[in-house]
């Protein structure tokens, strides 16, 4: 990890973290959570705003979210964003629709 983001993290000393990444349309939010129906409540409301499905897998990654999770005992989720992908690849023509949240009928 940067050691920029490291620092930043303890600076601001944030209650909750979003790491986003590119496509699925799921999120993922456990991860050796130590307040497992807090951060489920908060993942449930996440989904249910978003629409994506919850992943109940831990997932065993090495990114921010899964750091911050251990080192501050805070909830800390990755929502995949875009529908899947073939090729793992964001689309842009997505884009819009992700921060607004207005998605079209398919």
């Amino acid at each position: 990890m940067q050691p920029f983001l490291l620092h930043f993290t303890y600076r601001v000393d944030p209650l909750i973290t979003s790491s986003y990444h590119s496509t699925g349309r799921v999120i993922y939010w456990l991860y050796f959570n130590q307040h497992l129906e807090r951060d489920r409540a908060i993942a449930e409301r996440y989904a249910a705003l978003t629409g994506y499905q919850l992943v109940n897998d831990i997932f065993l990654g090495a990114g921010y979210r899964d750091w911050f999770v251990k080192e501050f005992q805070r909830p800390g989720f990755t929502p995949e964003l875009q529908p899947p992908s073939r090729t793992g690849h964001s689309n842009l023509k997505y884009f819009p629709e992700e921060w607004t949240g207005m998605r079209p009928q398919d």
